[in-house]
């Protein structure tokens, strides 16, 4: 009977040592697919950063007030980024184009669930939309990152100033385009929030316009 009750012990604790190593496998398997989605997410996004499309003088004008939006300005909002890039990726064929216009947004699928979208339209002749329309967002492809927590973007203007917002077709900030963009996101994994961040400084931008200071 002792023995009985010690194997019955030994038994027990071996089988909740075993459901606490399974339990721990599979947070770190889930933990390593969210760590696989962040790097592809933040290297896309670099990688777009990286071919950022800036027009300059003279084929730069400044708006005038009763002028459409620059269809190639580069514009960054709370939990958005919009900007021309050459790294457009046709999908399904097609001709290809010489830019695209690419917008990370997040988008909610759940009551506490987001996920970080790209969407990528080729701009094809005078096809240049300032901005994507409602309708055309709902339809981005692909998902990047799932159980996204938190996206945000911030740009850094030529003296190292930060910004929460950025908007190169408006006189506040002298018809400027960022030098870098800093990108952090925080995914939500079983284990807790997963912070990832990464800096990208911009190969070309579009300086101030002196008389717009």
């Amino acid at each position: 009977m002792v023995a009985l009750s010690i194997f019955a012990v030994l038994v027990s604790v071996l089988m909740g040592s075993l459901s606490f190593l399974l339990t721990r496998t599979d947070a770190m398997q889930e933990d390593t697919v969210l760590f696989e989605e962040a790097r592809i997410c933040l290297d896309r996004m670099a990688t777009d950063l990286t071919c950022v499309f800036v027009p300059v003088a003279p084929a730069y004008k400044i708006p005038d007030i009763d002028d459409d939006p620059d269809p190639d300005r580069f514009l960054c909002e709370e939990s958005r980024l919009e900007f021309t890039a050459f790294s457009h990726l046709p999908m399904g064929g097609g001709i290809p184009a010489r830019t695209g216009r690419i917008a990370y947004s997040l988008r909610k699928t759940g009551e506490d669930d987001q996920v970080l979208m790209r969407r990528d339209e080729a701009l094809q002749g005078g096809d240049r939309p300032d901005r994507f329309s409602q309708r055309d967002e709902e339809k981005m492809e692909p998902v990047l990152c799932r159980h996204v927590k938190s996206f945000r973007v911030a740009c850094f203007d030529e003296e190292g100033r930060e910004y929460d917002a950025w908007d190169s077709d408006s006189g506040d900030f002298s018809y400027a385009t960022p030098v870098a963009v800093r990108i952090s996101l925080e995914l939500e994994g079983i284990n807790g929030i997963l912070p990832f961040e990464t800096m990208v400084v911009l190969p070309v931008h579009r300086k101030k316009i002196a008389h717009a200071l």
